[in-house]
């Protein structure tokens, strides 16, 4: 997803964006003496005040590398993150997963995904709750969505296939999409306006074909909308942005709400305690209720130049 556009999305600028001085591309994802914090857990607390500003973020360092990770997204069972990043190869994003036995425990080692991995670059991925179906953003042929399957979860995912019914055409860039744990809703951000702005898609079965994507107008500014999270609830969304007037031309972590899912999303604020002035903040994954966010961040004091982060709001 991130250049001016990604410093307004990290698909173009992390492709090409390398390590940060002082940093080695090419080691091992465990170089890093840091442990997963325990006063913040990486699982879905029982419960929170979703009006209440999210707490400390803290860095999931079973997880980052001191190369780019990127993209947390859990599974249904907390078991399970799937991330990108070039912990094995500084010049091409790839897809990686990790484990645990608890929800509340430390990730294993992270490994490379097997087959769904290329020489191209494997970005965003994002699992449907059956953990049968991943999508992800590739840049085969341009930069669009890609879809790969399992028969199930002890098995590999395939090859990325184009999904059929998203992409733009032309030169348009299809990027971060998030989906419904059923799989039948897409939401994913594309330049087919001009700027990346956040289009929304819906199909009838897993099986069909998904419907032509509509804007999600109430939230499009002449500014970067990307890397959309909609709540499992579907009445809040978190994207990012470069739009505050504070943000230095660099993406902040804003979120809207609405009423019911038949209603647009009020007024977009932005997340200032997980946003920074000087750095890249995006959200990757919330849990059912709302109370744990995964965030992107290249923020100071990480393992590398992006670093894959957790935040929970308070009971």
């Amino acid at each position: 997803m991130i250049g001016v556009m990604r410093i307004t999305g990290l698909v173009l600028a992390l492709t090409a964006c390398g390590s940060v001085s002082g940093k080695n591309p090419d080691a091992a994802v465990h170089d890093t003496p840091l442990q997963d914090s325990p006063a913040v857990s990486d699982t879905t607390p029982a419960a929170c005040d979703v009006t209440k500003p999210f707490g400390t973020l803290t860095n999931l360092a079973s997880v980052n590398s001191n190369s780019e990770d990127m993209w947390g997204w859990f599974s249904a069972d907390l078991l399970t993150i799937y991330f990108a990043g070039t912990a094995t190869n500084s010049s091409d994003i790839n897809l990686y997963q990790a484990t645990r036995t608890s929800p509340t425990g430390t990730f294993t080692t992270p490994v490379l995904m097997g087959p769904i991995n290329t020489t191209n670059t494997e970005d965003r991925p994002v699992v449907t709750a059956d953990g049968l179906t991943l999508f992800a953003h590739s840049n085969v042929s341009g930069t669009h969505i890609y879809v790969a399957t399992r028969t199930s979860t002890a098995a590999q995912f395939g090859s990325l296939a184009q999904v059929q019914g998203i992409n733009g055409t032309g030169n348009t860039i299809d990027a971060d999409p998030w989906i419904s744990g059923d799989g039948l809703t897409m939401y994913f951000a594309s330049t087919r306006n001009g700027n990346y702005d956040i289009f929304r898609s819906t199909r009838a079965n897993t099986s069909s074909t998904f419907g032509a994507p509509v804007a999600v107008s109430e939230l499009a500014t002449s500014s970067v909308e990307d890397a959309p999270v909609l709540s499992a609830d579907g009445l809040e969304i978190f994207f990012a942005s470069n739009r505050a007037t504070t943000s230095n031309g660099r993406n902040d972590i804003w979120h809207a709400t609405r009423a019911t899912t038949a209603d647009g999303f009020g007024t977009a604020t932005m997340l200032a305690e997980l946003s920074g002035d000087t750095s890249e903040d995006f959200p990757s994954w919330v849990s059912a209720d709302r109370c744990t966010l995964l965030l992107t961040s290249d923020r100071t004091g990480g393992n590398g130049s992006y670093d894959i982060y957790i935040a929970t709001r308070p009971q």
